[in-house]
This record gives structure tokens, C-alpha cells and sequence, in this order.
């Protein structure tokens, strides 16, 4: 049964029998295209108490079963030759398959990892600038986030060559043994069309970026970001990484306003599984859609409306929960709309490895 279950496809029980022309037979039709290899799993036995008694019967060394060593090698060389090489390249063709869908593409139940940074900027060396394709960041100032006067420190530790910045927003909400800061950044030379900053800061325990800086009262400051994030109290350092995207904008799916669909689309090595939702028109003329998407790390994504003319209308706002968004186009009227459109493009990163959650004593 060994030899029918792994090459009984291709007569390798047959062989074993001495039964050479239905070997060869099952070599070239597939076990009699498969009829005959799934009969022989009832009649194997039989077989081979038939053949036992067969050469029972004989004279010792009779010509008719004496053993012949070429059938069994020339069938092995076929097997060499023919079978094996189908295997592989069989192997080769079938496991990538699965492992994409498996988990060769990330998919809404795996995580998916960042894309790797464009730039890494350590704590031994000043200064902390990250550059991307085009412009750069600079990491400026840490500060504890309640001391609004606080003068910060740069990530290595020393005192910062800029501050004290007034981040106007309302206190970031911690909980009993966390210590919130903020992050102050200054970008430089981004081009117009550049999304806002993206995030990821290791070890935290949430995080909120805003756009409205100061360096005195209502003194905004251009270009820079501030980012505040709270950690569990006692922690000294932390891996940051901050991202734009830049890059011209890819529509993954299109579809006209009245029409509710659900879609998989792939781009780069990610798939996105899309479902665009209600779409309705306010007592103001603004139109809004809701959709259901698969987030991406590493991607930025949006939603566009095109009018009659084929020009793309961006959002006004958006606003989201989790895996759900929702798009408004303000004095934009439906019926304007001929389609919307879900685009995404790839997000650059600058990591920040080491930094000081504390001034160096």
C-alpha cells in the first residue's frame, strides 16, 4: 500500500508486482486516470497473495520471475526525470499562492508592519533631523504635556534650542500612573499636496497630534506639529516614528453615489477589503458617504468626490471610528456627484530611535 498511495499514479505498485506493461500503462494515463489506482485499493491485497502464490509455485530461479533489475530502474529513472521536477515546480507554484492569501498579504484580522524608514535619526548625534524624499522633520522639543511653561529637552537628553511651545489644546486625558508629553516637531520644505503626520510611538498608551502650535499666545507657529502621547510612569525612553505621504494618490475602487458595494482591492503588497455605504444630501447642500475599509499601516487613505466634468473634490471633513469613515463635501449636491472614489498612497517614515522621556541629569 506504501507504493500505492505515494506512486500508485504512476505504477509504482504495478512495478512492484513485476506486472511491467500495466505499470507502464498507469505510468502514462495516470493510474488509468485515476479509475484504476482507486479499484486497486480493494483489490491490492488480492493481487498480491496472487502473485506470492504465483512465485511460490515455480522452480527456484525459473525465467519467468528471476530477477530483472531494469523495469524497476528504468521506471525509478522516470521518476527522477519526470515525476520529481513536477513536484517542484507543482510546490513552487501552489505554497506562494496560500501564503498570499493565508498571510502573505495582510488582511483585516493581521496587523500589518510599517513600511521600513526612509531615514533612522539616533540620540547620538545632533541634529535630530529626518529626511524624506522631499523636505525633512526635525524632532524639536519633549515636554511634560500639563507644564505649559515648561522648557523641553531634544531626545538625546539636553536642554532644547527652542521653546517654550504652547500646545492651545485641551489637556491630553491621562490615567492614574501614566505621564503624558508632547512631542514638538518642525517640518521643512514639504511640498504642497503632502498629507498631515502620521504616527507610531512605541510603548504608549494613547496619543493625539495637533496642528495648533504657539510659541506666545496667539502666535501660531507655521510648520510645526506637536504630538502628545501618554506612558505608563517610570518609562525613559521610546522609539518614535512620524510620516507623510507625499506620493500621487492610487483609486483602489470607483463607484457612482447610489449604489451600495462591497470590494477587494490590492495595491503594492496590501489588500484593502472596501464597502461604500449610505450617501446622503443635507438640508445645507452637503453630501455625505460612509464607507467600511480595512485600515493600513503605512497607508494613507481618503475619499474623493468627481463631478460631472471629471474633476476630483476633496473632503471636507472626515471622520472615523476603527474601521469606519465617514466623507462630507460641503456645498457639493449629490446630484454634482458622478462617482466617488477610495484612494490610497504609501506613507514615508522618519524613526526616531532613543528618545529621552526625562532631561539628562
Amino acid at each position: 500500500y506504501l507504493f500505492w498511495f505515494l506512486f500508485g499514479l504512476i505504477g509504482g505498485h504495478k512495478f512492484y508486482l513485476r506486472q511491467y506493461g500495466w505499470g507502464w500503462l498507469y505510468f502514462f494515463t495516470g493510474g488509468l486516470f485515476f479509475l484504476g489506482w482507486f479499484i486497486d485499493l480493494f483489490t491490492l491485497p488480492a493481487q498480491v497473495r496472487a502473485h506470492n502464490a504465483a512465485v511460490r509455485a515455480l522452480p527456484p530461479l525459473a525465467p519467468s520471475v528471476a530477477w530483472n533489475p531494469w523495469p524497476r530502474r528504468i521506471f525509478l529513472l522516470a521518476v527522477v526525470l519526470i515525476v520529481v521536477p513536477t513536484l517542484i515546480v507543482g510546490v513552487g507554484l501552489v505554497v506562494p499562492y496560500f501564503a498570499a492569501r493565508s498571510g502573505g498579504r495582510p488582511s483585516s484580522q493581521r496587523q500589518p508592519q510599517l513600511q521600513q524608514p526612509v531615514t533612522v535619526v539616533t540620540s547620538a548625534r545632533a541634529p535630530f533631523i529626518g529626511e524624506f524624499s522631499q523636505g525633512s522633520i526635525e524632532l524639536v522639543s519633549i515636554a511634560p504635556q500639563l507644564d505649559r511653561e515648561a522648557w523641553g529637552w531634544r531626545m538625546n537628553g539636553t536642554p532644547a534650542l527652542e521653546g517654550p511651545f504652547r500646545n492651545s489644546n485641551s489637556d491630553f486625558p491621562i490615567e492614574a500612573g501614566q505621564v503624558a508629553y508632547d512631542f514638538i516637531f518642525h517640518t521643512r520644505d514639504v511640498k504642497a499636496g503632502a498629507s498631515t503626520l502620521s504616527w507610531h510611538i512605541e510603548g504608549q498608551s494613547s496619543s493625539r497630534g495637533y496642528v495648533t502650535l504657539a510659541a506666545k499666545p496667539g502666535e501660531w507657529l507655521r510648520n510645526y506639529r506637536v504630538i502628545s502621547a501618554a506612558f505608563p510612569a517610570g518609562k525613559s525612553a521610546t522609539d518614535l516614528r512620524v510620516g507623510i505621504a507625499r506620493a500621487s494618490w492610487h483609486t483602489l475602487v470607483g463607484n457612482a453615489p447610489g449604489n451600495s458595494i462591497s470590494a477587494t482591492a490590492a495595491h503594492g503588497d496590501r489588500e484593502w477589503n472596501i464597502t461604500q455605504g449610505t450617501t446622503v444630501e443635507s438640508k445645507e447642500g452637503a453630501t455625505v458617504v460612509t464607507y467600511a475599509h480595512t485600515r493600513q499601516n503605512g497607508w494613507h487613505e481618503r475619499v474623493v468626490a468627481v463631478a460631472a466634468d471629471g474633476a476630483e473634490i476633496a473632503a471636507s471633513y472626515c471622520g472615523a471610528l476603527n474601521d469606519q469613515s465617514e466623507w462630507r463635501f460641503d456645498k457639493v449636491p449629490l446630484e454634482s456627484i458622478r462617482q466617488f472614489r477610495f484612494q490610497v498612497r504609501p506613507i514615508e517614515w522618519v524613526e526616531f530611535r532613543g528618545v529621552a522621556l526625562a532631561p539628562a541629569k
